[in-house]
């Protein structure tokens, strides 16, 4: 996210994720503790699956306004390949283009009673986060 909104890739390859929100981790620690099935199992903390150019979308719909530039274009994979040759974060993403990993946290939902926040509002919390702590300045005036 801190890329995007720092315009630091120019578009979206096509790779995704299995979000989850830290809120929403520790919620699920706290019922973990209480539970009394909880000790000894284990569980699987996460939300949708979003490509990453929907993540891109959502920062553009929330932050464009106030004067950052998301990019929500998808880059072609070629790009990405070459980009590779000279980035070791782009090499070792490689492996996930067009991959949508789906897991499950059907178990935490059912025997903890854990649920999880809408991923725009992750998204958007997330990026105001980055913002007030500085590590994404805030766009010139």
């Amino acid at each position: 996210m801190r890329r995007l909104l720092l315009r630091q890739v120019p578009s979206s390859p096509k790779i995704g994720f299995s979000l989850v929100d830290v809120r929403d981790v520790a919620t699920a620690h706290r019922l973990a503790m209480e539970s009394p099935i909880a000790p000894g199992s284990w569980y699987i903390l996460a939300g949708d699956f979003l490509w990453m150019r929907d993540i891109a979308t959502v920062l553009a719909v929330e932050f464009n306004r106030r004067g950052y530039r998301v990019p929500t274009g998808t880059m072609p994979t070629s790009v990405l390949r070459l980009a590779a040759v000279f980035d070791l974060s782009v090499r070792q993403a490689l492996d996930f283009v067009g991959r949508r990993q789906l897991v499950s946290a059907d178990k935490a939902r059912s025997e903890l009673g854990w649920t999880t926040r809408p991923s725009r509002e992750s998204i958007v919390d997330t990026a105001n986060s980055l913002i007030e702590l500085g590590l994404v300045p805030k766009p010139a005036a």
